[in-house]
């Protein structure tokens, strides 16, 4: 029972991790890409990829693989 919960809470930080990365990358593209950094793309490539990683591990935990 705790790995369900624990997988649930894992998979709604990882949609939540992948949400926040699409509203990064639809803001800069529409206004705020002057005074942004070079390294913002890095950035979000590491968040997109540690939020599918959450999203594989609560996937895991949920159908008892871990």
């Amino acid at each position: 029972m705790v790995e369900i919960i624990t997988g649930i809470i894992l998979l709604i930080a990882g949609i939540f991790e992948i949400y926040a990365v699409y509203k990064t990358i639809m803001r800069l593209k529409n206004s705020e890409n002057a005074g942004a950094s070079p390294f913002m793309p890095l950035a979000l490539l590491s968040a997109a990829i540690f939020g599918i990683a959450i999203i594989a591990f609560g996937l895991a935990f949920i159908l008892k693989l871990i």
